[in-house]
């Protein structure tokens, strides 16, 4: 699977979904639609090619399955789109605190994040500067054989309104960041809808009609601020001189949510009155990273810092969409219910209908037993080739988030959902069984 990965380009394709994730989606969806076809010829197929195998009563439930083959059909699409829907969201969770740091991901390499409620003027990189911070004691993660295992990145900070998904309502101006130079050179994180393969040299840029070059993450630009690439915001919507930012490129599930983003020099411009630092993002080995943020903290306590994981942010902001998913998952179930529901009744349609034919099999000698086993069989082969369809199609579509770091499908409600569902559909056919059972045998016989 890692093979056929490689083959396929991991570019973007459009808003930051890559074309491994489109490619693999239609395989997923064409491999639905086959099972749907092959169902539908082997039905359709009386030969004993495709029949042989099968002892009496599996063919018995067979033909039974056939007598109407493009009603058994659509139920079982029915059956199995709802998996596949189901299937397919609750594969798309994530779960940050299993993501390892990396360059060009949400985390972009970062540890740690953090915020002071005070600015901060010195360089904690240095050593003069944690001397007058009283942080002596991390001078230990910077020792020649742990080489950049303790690194800040110092951003300024223009506060604003909350702009993340944790804030439900519509902000104009969020919180605004000044990024550095040595950090726009540096690189990372993963963009979105940006041409260019140097998203972060777009904040350098002198545009021609003035305004001020921004990045954004895509959720806090679409969602909260309902922007795109290309789009203007006022500082001020009294005074537009202030000056106006101008939208360049979107990054893909950052740590940046809820915050626009633009150059050190630009925010000292436009906000002289912004002095020192008051955003952090850390770089250090995983394993330090609680000895590190403590020893920041405690050092830190006169300019109000506070320093959490990098993961747990990102599950903090993936938190509402993981919410939306486990709704979305809970409906499509209960669309899926409906749907069992449905093949519950088409069950009991059929057992109405060959009501004469099942009369004249009890008196040849099928025992009541014998006939609610055929009946149960037929309903399962049509239920477990839609839940099985449904799911392996989803799961082929959703492979390449599910090789990805911080994949987090919920197997155990997932398997509980369908494994409900199918036997929810067995004891809906019993209704059928009974259905057949109290028919009276001499009067379907007379009407025979």
């Amino acid at each position: 699977t890692g093979s056929i990965l490689k083959l396929i380009p991991s570019t973007e394709a459009f808003s930051g979904i890559s074309w491994q994730v489109v490619a693999f989606f239609l395989t997923g969806t064409s491999l639905l639609v086959l099972s749907l076809s092959l169902l539908s010829r082997w039905l359709n197929n009386d030969s004993t090619a495709t029949t042989g195998f099968l002892n009496h009563r599996s063919l018995l439930a067979f033909k039974n399955a056939s007598r109407n083959s493009s009603r058994s059909v659509y139920t079982v699409a029915l059956v199995a789109s709802a998996t596949f829907v189901i299937v397919a969201v609750a594969a798309g969770h994530r779960n940050p605190a299993t993501e390892t740091p990396e360059l060009n991901s949400g985390n972009g390499g970062f540890t740690l994040v953090a915020e002071s409620s005070v600015p901060i003027l010195q360089n904690m990189n240095t050593v003069k500067g944690r001397e007058k911070l009283n942080l002596n004691q991390l001078s230990k993660f910077n020792q020649q054989d742990q080489k950049n295992s303790f690194e800040v990145v110092s951003f300024g900070m223009k506060p604003g309104e909350n702009a993340s998904c944790l804030n439900i309502y519509q902000t104009r101006l969020p919180t605004i960041l000044g990024v550095p130079d040595s950090f726009i050179q540096r690189g990372g994180f993963k963009f979105a809808d940006t041409p260019t393969n140097e998203p972060w040299k777009l904040l350098l840029k002198n545009n021609e009609d003035g305004t001020i070059p921004v990045l954004g993450d895509m959720n806090t630009l679409m969602y909260s601020l309902h922007k795109g690439i290309g789009a203007t915001i006022p500082i001020s919507a009294e005074d537009p001189s202030k000056g106006i930012l101008k939208v360049e490129g979107m990054l893909d599930g950052s740590i940046f949510q809820g915050v626009l983003l633009m150059s050190q020099q630009n925010l000292r411009k436009l906000f002289p009155e912004q002095a020192g630092y008051q955003y952090f993002l850390i770089q250090s080995d995983v394993s330090d990273m609680n000895e590190i943020s403590s020893l920041l903290e405690s050092g830190l306590t006169e300019y109000g810092f506070d320093a959490e994981p990098v993961s747990q942010k990102l599950a903090d902001f993936l938190s509402v969409k993981n919410t939306y998913l486990s709704t979305f998952q809970t409906i499509g179930g209960f669309g899926l219910f409906l749907g069992t529901f449905g093949l519950a009744i088409v069950m009991m349609r059929n057992v109405l209908e060959r009501k004469k034919e099942l009369a004249l099999m009890r008196c040849i000698g099928f025992r009541s037993g014998q006939l609610a086993k055929l009946i149960l069989q037929e309903n399962g082969l049509l239920l477990l080739w839609g839940l099985v369809s449904g799911t392996v199609a989803a799961l082929l579509a959703m492979l390449p988030h599910l090789m990805s770091t911080g994949a987090d499908l919920p197997w155990q409600s997932l398997f509980g959902t369908l494994i409900f569902l199918f036997i929810f559909g067995m004891i809906s056919a019993l209704a059928s069984v009974y259905q057949a059972m109290k028919s009276p045998v001499i009067p379907a016989l007379r009407s025979e």
